[in-house]
C-alpha cells in the first residue's frame, strides 16, 4: 500500500480546531499500548483490554501550543462524534498544562456519559440478537459498537446513540413481533400510506423502546431501492463472518462489504461527520497489517466496478488519506489516480464538511449524490426515486388522509421550490 493522490496541498483554510480534531485520526495501532477501560453497568462488565489507538502526540502537542477556541474544540467535537477520540489523545498529549481545567471537566463528562450510554446500548444489543436468532432471523450489526470494536478495539471510543440491524426483507415482520415483545413500538404513527412511503424510501423501519430510550432501526437494504436488489442483501448476508463483542459472539459484516457500505454511507451524508473517516481510516490501516479483518482489495475492487460505486470510493479513500494520513491500496490506485470527478468531490466534499466553508445546502447534497452514480441508468433511476418519491418533509405537511396522493403531489412541490430557489439567487445576482 503506498499510492499517493493528493486533493489538497495544506491545512492552511482549516482552523486550529478540526486540526486538532484530524490529529485524532491520524494514529496508528500499537499493540504494546494498554489502556483498560473497565466499567460496571446494569449488571455487566466491559473491559476495553489491549489498546485501541496509540495517538500521534508529537503532532498533538504543537497543535495545542496555538491560539484554541476551546468552546469551538468541544462543539466540533460533539458535532463530528469525536469526544471519545478527543478524550484519550488529550490524555497522552504533552501540552497538558495548556488544557483548561473547564474544558477539560466539560471534556471528561461528556465522554463518561457516552460511555455509560454505549454500554447500554450493548447490552440490548446482545439482548436482541438473541432473541431474533431463537426466532429465526439472521441480524447483522452495522456501525454502532460492532464498528467501534472493530476500528478501535473498544466499544468506548464511538458515540453511537441508536442499533442499526441488517435483515432480509421477508423477516421484517417476524423482526417486529420480536422486537415488540421486548418492549419497542414502531416508531411511525402515521398513515398505513405514510408508513409505505416511509419504508420505500429509507429502506428501514425504526421501532423505539421510550423506557430505556432507545431506536433499533432495521434495514432491508443498504443502498437506495433503485439501486440494490434483494439477490445483492441475501448475498451480503451469507458473506457474513462473526467476531466478538464483549465476549460474545456476534455476525458482522465481510470486511470487503464493511468498507463499501462505509464508504457509501459516507458519500449519502457527504462526510458530514469526522468520526465516519476515523473509522475507515483504521479499518484500511488493518489492511496493512495483515489482520484477520484485513480487506482483500482485488475483491474492493471488482465490486466497486460492478456496482458503479468508482467516485464513491475514490472520495472515500482520498479524504481518509488527506485527513487521516493512510494510503490508497495498491489495488484500487489506478481506479483513484484516474477517476478526475471523484477528486474534484473530494476536494469540494472537503472544504465543505471541513474546512471554513459553506456548508452543502439540500440541492447540493441532491446533486452531488446524483454524481456518485456511476452509470447513466443508476444517475436516471436515482433522480427518478428522489423526484417521485414523497419524504419525510411530505408526509409531515400534509394531513393523514391525503397521503395516497402524495406522489402525485410531490412533483409540483419539488417543482415550485427550484422555482422560488432559482428566483431568489437571480434576484442576489442582479443586486450584486
Amino acid at each position: 500500500m503506498g499510492v499517493e493522490v493528493r486533493i489538497m496541498s495544506s491545512y492552511s483554510h482549516v482552523t486550529p480546531e478540526m486540526a486538532i480534531l484530524f490529529a485524532c485520526g491520524q494514529s496508528v495501532r500499537n499493540e504494546a499500548f494498554e489502556d483498560r477501560f473497565t466499567r460496571h453497568a446494569t449488571g455487566m462488565t466491559y473491559s476495553r483490554g489491549r489498546a485501541c489507538l496509540y495517538p500521534a502526540t508529537s503532532h498533538l502537542t504543537g497543535l495545542l501550543s496555538r491560539p484554541i477556541d476551546w468552546n469551538l474544540l468541544l462543539r466540533l467535537a460533539h458535532q463530528h462524534h469525536m469526544i471519545p477520540l478527543l478524550s484519550l489523545h488529550l490524555q497522552k498529549a504533552a501540552a497538558t498544562d495548556a488544557i483548561p481545567t473547564t474544558f477539560r471537566k466539560a471534556l471528561h463528562e461528556a465522554n463518561v456519559r457516552n460511555s455509560s450510554r454505549n454500554l447500554l446500548i450493548v447490552r440490548q444489543l446482545l439482548l436482541i440478537l438473541t432473541a431474533l436468532k431463537r426466532a429465526g432471523v439472521h441480524a447483522i450489526p452495522i456501525k454502532g459498537p460492532v464498528l467501534a470494536q472493530q476500528a478501535f478495539g473498544s466499544i468506548a471510543l464511538r458515540s453511537f446513540s441508536d442499533i442499526d440491524l441488517l435483515i432480509a426483507g421477508d423477516d421484517l415482520g417476524s423482526a417486529r413481533h420480536v422486537l415488540t415483545q421486548l418492549g419497542y413500538q414502531d416508531r411511525e404513527t402515521r398513515s398505513r400510506q405514510g408508513n409505505d412511503v416511509h419504508r420505500n424510501v429509507y429502506y428501514e423501519h425504526g421501532m423505539i423502546n421510550a423506557d430505556l430510550p432507545l431506536e433499533v432501526e432495521l434495514h432491508y437494504q443498504l443502498d437506495w431501492p433503485c439501486c440494490e436488489s434483494k439477490g445483492e442483501i441475501a448475498a451480503i448476508i451469507n458473506r457474513a463472518q462473526t467476531m466478538s463483542l464483549c465476549g460474545t459472539t456476534v455476525p458482522t459484516l465481510s470486511p470487503e462489504d464493511q468498507f463499501l457500505y462505509l464508504a457509501f454511507h459516507g458519500a449519502k451524508h457527504l462526510w458530514t461527520r469526522l468520526e465516519w473517516l476515523c473509522c475507515l481510516a483504521e479499518l484500511v490501516r488493518h489492511s496493512s497489517t495483515g489482520s484477520t479483518t484485513s480487506i482483500d482489495w482485488d475483491i474492493v475492487e471488482s465490486r466497486t466496478r460492478t456496482r458503479g460505486y468508482r467516485h464513491i470510493v475514490t472520495v472515500a479513500l482520498l479524504l481518509t488519506q488527506q485527513v487521516c494520513g493512510t494510503s490508497i491500496p495498491d489495488a484500487l490506485g489506478s481506479l483513484v489516480a484516474n477517476d478526475r470527478l471523484g477528486q474534484n468531490m473530494a476536494k469540494v466534499i472537503f472544504n465543505r464538511s471541513f474546512a471554513a466553508q459553506a456548508a452543502m445546502s439540500p440541492f447540493d447534497q441532491f446533486k452531488y449524490n446524483l454524481k456518485f452514480r456511476g452509470s447513466a441508468l443508476d444517475r436516471a433511476k436515482y433522480f427518478w426515486m428522489r423526484v417521485m418519491t414523497p419524504t419525510e418533509l411530505d408526509l409531515n405537511a400534509i394531513p393523514n388522509h391525503l397521503h395516497p396522493l402524495l406522489p402525485a403531489i410531490r412533483p409540483f412541490r419539488i417543482t415550485s421550490d427550484f422555482a422560488h430557489r432559482t428566483a431568489r439567487s437571480l434576484m442576489k445576482r442582479l443586486r450584486a
